[in-house]
């Protein structure tokens, strides 16, 4: 009996291990902790001439400015065809699974879809520009909730249409549609019920994506706005601390950069950059330092060792490495043309706005420049940022998907 009992304990405890050894798959705009830091390791250090091989490509995605997701099995893209957003599945072999169409896009200023699918689990979630939200299966695309976010919720679209990517964290869904009353959402990812809403700054959107912090064991939203950069209380929407700024273009697409206590922002066209120290209890901020050089609209940043690197559209200076204790310049060069930026294995992946692609090390003087290559079509517009998953760099530009291989022998 004795024995019996034991086997019908260990048959009961082994799907509760199981459970615990296979996470939910998560995948997201800017790899897993939406820092532009990917986990792989094994990478090449050196590109052959003409870049890293190139495995495959689909060249019929349509119009787009959105990066494409991976998961262990699946690699997921969204283009827009004859103004109707499709969701594309392919394997790592480059075979088209499925391809589903969700709806209509936002094609007057720089048509085409913008926001990154996000994958979790079974579902994907994806925010077409003209503010309409669709859950997806992941398995063959099939719909399974939509909401419109701008008439649905109060939200007010922008001048190049919303353009967030999705957040999910401990059970919510998080969506800016910018709306006086409902500014800031939590959606319940598998329904789309609403968990709550906040008045947040009663401001309207700005491109920005948000992240998740914790600090001092309690978690906040901290995203812009059009006149501030803000945080709520991710448990229940309630603000936190908003810090204003009023610029003329509102265009805040960079996401906030979090590390011990302190969060930096860095804002398109017109202000530069700050960081800003939160207090102990979470409910305000006063300026850390200030500078202008970190002024891109979009690139985006990556903080590695205490060392922030990312490029400076607007000045001679197109890629800079400072200091994120006091923002001092360390390094600054202007080898390859400005862009976007990634991380993975102790190397910088550097995506110019023209395709130039620069494989760059850093190093106690800042950084060099490895290898370069010209990713395919125009020399223009090459916004889309790359994402690395299981040995492989991936790169969407306008119609196409590129899949290289940076994987060592």
């Amino acid at each position: 009996m004795k024995k019996t009992r034991f086997v019908l304990a260990i048959v009961l405890i082994i799907p509760f291990f199981t459970q615990c050894n296979n996470p939910v798959e998560h995948s997201q705009w800017r790899g897993p902790e939406r820092n532009g830091i990917y986990p792989e390791t094994g990478l090449l250090t050196e590109w052959p001439e003409n870049g890293p091989e190139l495995l495959w490509e689909f060249d019929e995605l349509g119009l787009g400015h959105s990066s494409p997701v991976a998961t262990n099995d699946k690699i997921f893209a969204s283009g827009t065809i004859d103004s109707t957003t499709f969701i594309f599945a392919f394997d790592y072999e480059g075979n088209l699974l499925w391809k589903k169409a969700l709806g209509l896009e936002w094609i007057k200023s720089f048509p085409g879809v913008r926001s990154t699918p996000l994958i979790y689990g079974d579902k994907g979630y994806l925010l077409s520009g003209r503010g309409v939200l669709n859950c997806f299966s992941t398995e063959n695309g099939e719909i399974k909730w939509t909401r419109d976010i701008f008439n649905e919720f109060d939200g007010v679209n922008i001048m190049h249409g919303i353009t967030e990517n999705l957040l999910i964290d401990d059970g919510k869904l998080y969506c800016s549609p910018g709306g006086k009353v409902n500014n800031i959402i939590a959606l319940d990812p598998n329904t789309g019920e609403l968990i709550w809403s906040s008045p947040g700054n009663s401001d309207t959107s700005a491109y920005c994506s948000p992240i998740i912090i914790n600090h001092n064991e309690q978690k906040y939203l901290v995203t812009c706005m059009s006149n501030a950069a803000i945080a709520v209380n991710a448990d229940n929407g309630k603000l936190a601390w908003k810090y204003d700024f009023n610029y003329y273009w509102k265009v805040h697409g960079n996401t906030p950069i979090y590390k011990n206590g302190e969060v930096l922002v860095v804002d398109g066209f017109e202000s530069g950059n700050f960081k800003l120290k939160i207090s102990e209890d979470g409910q305000s901020v006063e300026t850390a330092w200030k500078d202008t050089l970190l002024e891109d609209t979009f690139g985006e940043f990556v903080l590695m060792d205490g060392r922030l690197y990312g490029s400076c559209r607007f000045y001679n200076d197109s890629w800079v490495c400072l200091d994120w204790e006091t923002g001092k310049k360390i390094h600054a060069q202007s080898d390859w043309g400005a862009g976007s930026i990634i991380a993975a294995d102790g190397m910088l992946y550097c995506y110019g706005f023209n395709g130039e692609f620069g494989l760059v090390k850093p190093t106690t003087e800042g950084f060099d420049l490895v290898s370069k290559f010209q990713v395919k079509g125009k020399k223009k517009d090459h916004w889309a940022y790359p994402i690395i998953k299981n040995g492989k760099l991936m790169v969407r530009y306008a119609n196409s998907l590129l899949v290289y291989s940076i994987k060592t022998k």
